[in-house]
């Protein structure tokens, strides 16, 4: 395992909060498919709130290991590439949903972050 992937599964083990991943299955808002995970949750500094950057004072900033999500086999089974073409079904993608703290919300953008060949971590923008 990356050394870089390790040092983030250890640290969301000891700082991490508990998110569940959600994604449905088209538009049937009542077929989903879940993933229980821990995640780095953070708010956005005022720099980064600045006008024009689109991000509010009420989404937030996620951090994840693809660890459990691969793990976990989220999504399930294969899934057909839909815009905006995510090469990996494990990745989480534009609105898809994130329960933080007992709120669903949703996922704006996810970054995945690499070292080399290998996937590291996951970024996203979380939505109010």
């Amino acid at each position: 395992m990356n050394i870089h992937l390790a040092r983030l599964n250890r640290d969301l083990k000891r700082k991490g909060e508990r998110i569940k991943l959600r994604r449905y299955a088209g538009t049937n808002t009542q077929i989903f498919t879940e993933v229980d995970l821990l995640a780095f949750v953070r708010g956005y500094s005022p720099q980064q709130l600045a006008a024009g950057s689109g991000i509010q004072a009420v989404d937030s900033f996620v951090i994840l290991s693809p660890t459990a999500l691969f793990a976990a086999q989220w999504p399930g089974g294969q899934q057909p590439l839909e815009p905006p073409f995510n090469p990996d079904p494990h990745l989480p993608k534009k609105g898809d949903r994130a329960i933080i703290q007992g709120r669903t919300r949703t996922v704006e953008v996810a970054s995945p972050i690499y070292d080399g060949d290998e996937l590291v971590r996951i970024e996203m923008r979380v939505l109010g």
